[in-house]
């Protein structure tokens, strides 16, 4: 892991445990609402995927990292009276 990288990682899936085997789009259907979140806490951090306990991994992992070529600090966008 690099600085500034954080990794999230899932052993389970609760929500889905007693149902049958889902398609690979319940799984991008619902990072796709992660992605969101992400962008509205930071809209210059990327949420990557890097193992799916869907298609056989021993978890789900995200990697958590700040876009290429953003700036490090973006507080001041939400500050109304910063010039």
């Amino acid at each position: 892991m690099t600085a500034g990288t954080h990794v999230v990682k899932r052993s389970s899936w609760r929500l889905m445990r007693h149902l049958l085997p889902q398609s690979p789009a319940v799984f991008e259907a619902w990072n796709g609402l992660l992605e969101g979140l992400l962008s509205v806490h930071d809209r210059f951090l990327v949420l990557e995927p890097v193992g799916r306990l869907d298609l056989g991994d021993p978890a789900f992992l995200w990697r958590i990292r700040r876009a290429p070529n953003r700036p490090a600090d973006t507080h001041w966008l939400a500050d109304p009276t910063a010039n």
